[in-house]
């Protein structure tokens, strides 16, 4: 969860210059413009269900655990509705039109210097917080972003679906977070 949420600030903040970027902000070259335009629409999901945990854990079993300090977060994780933690539910319009626009070339560039990176054993992704190349193509690139401003709304759009993620997120882990204290009360 915690990789989830530094995922989601870190493209958040290429948001911001990408914003800046279609303000022509003098501090946000065409380079890191682009690169922010498309970080901004990197995604992270979870491919998790509630039926993955009844199926490991055996839903009848449910009943059988006596401490409601266990049973209520694990029931609560169990019935989560995990969809609104998927890859799906992040995969706006932004995401598509921007991807779109920027030359694939130029998203090959970027995904293989700053693209995702494995992290927690692979068990979790993280994306760089800086892009430190220069892609020779920025200027074109830039401007056919700029050509198209209905992108402004609709990274903002992302950025709101980004939020909703935030406290979703932060729902999981409220369970997780207690379960883990309860068991760890046991021992």
């Amino acid at each position: 969860m915690t990789s989830i949420t530094n995922y989601f600030e870190t493209t958040s903040h290429y948001a911001d210059i990408a914003f800046a970027g279609w303000r022509r902000d003098p501090r946000v070259s065409d380079n890191d413009f682009v690169i922010a335009a498309y970080q901004a629409s990197q995604v992270y999901g979870l491919s998790a269900n509630g039926q993955t945990w009844a199926s490991i854990f055996g839903g009848d079993q449910l009943r059988r655990i006596n401490d409601p300090a266990i049973r209520t977060p694990l029931q609560r994780l169990m019935t989560y509705d995990y969809t609104l933690l998927s890859y799906d539910r992040m995969a706006t319009k932004y995401r598509d039109n921007v991807r779109l626009i920027i030359p694939n070339e130029v998203q090959r560039q970027i995904r293989r210097a700053c693209g995702d990176r494995l992290i927690q054993d692979g068990r979790a992704l993280a994306l760089p917080a800086t892009c430190p190349i220069t892609i020779a193509d920025a200027g074109p690139a830039a401007a056919a972003l700029r050509a198209h401003p209905e992108l402004i709304g609709q990274l903002a759009q992302h950025q709101s679906a980004i939020s909703t993620q935030f406290v979703n997120v932060a729902l999981v882990e409220t369970q997780v977070e207690a379960l883990d204290k309860a068991i760890a009360k046991l021992g």
